[in-house]
């Protein structure tokens, strides 16, 4: 079968566009289903802290996020390495404060 360069038949021009709608469709899909899944895993959170005993202010302090997503951590100054190590910092000395809590 004789094709010029760059030229399409209408059916190869069909199936292009139906593999296009496709794909479209199966992102669609997948953005939905972790948006579901993110709802999900962030209301199960809430209702685990909620059953934490005592010092909900300060866990809820430390999770605080502004309007842009970010959390307030993240928008002090400091390298990535030091911003990392004072989240790492900040959840040890939470989960100690648990474990102290718990004895």
């Amino acid at each position: 079968m004789y094709m010029c360069k760059g030229k399409l038949t209408s059916f190869a021009k069909a199936k292009r566009e139906q593999r296009k709608l496709e794909v479209r469709q199966e992102k669609r899909d997948l953005e939905e289903k972790f948006r579901a899944l993110e709802e999900e895993l962030k209301a199960k959170h809430q209702v685990e802290l909620q059953q934490l005993p005592g010092e909900e202010d300060s866990v809820e302090a430390s999770n605080q996020v502004d309007g842009n997503g970010y959390d307030s951590l993240d928008m002090e100054g400091g390298t990535r390495k030091a911003r990392l190590q004072k989240k790492k910092d900040l959840l040890a000395e939470i989960e100690k404060e648990l474990r102290e809590e718990g004895t």
